[in-house]
């Protein structure tokens, strides 16, 4: 498991908060990753559609 993946199960485990005996630094960084993910995900999501469509005019 990445840092990324580790992060999102984190926050998928725990609702989106991260431990309180975690530096402040890491307690920022763990949401910030987990919504960074997020992100990636969407957009692979939108790459896959907009390549469908593509190949579904060709």
């Amino acid at each position: 498991m990445d840092g990324l993946e580790v992060a999102l199960s984190w926050v998928d485990e725990h609702g989106g908060e991260p431990p309180l005996h975690l530096p402040w630094a890491a307690r920022e960084y763990i949401p910030a990753l987990a919504a960074a993910g997020r992100m990636d995900r969407r957009m692979e999501t939108e790459r896959r559609r907009f390549l469908d469509t593509i190949v579904d005019l060709i």
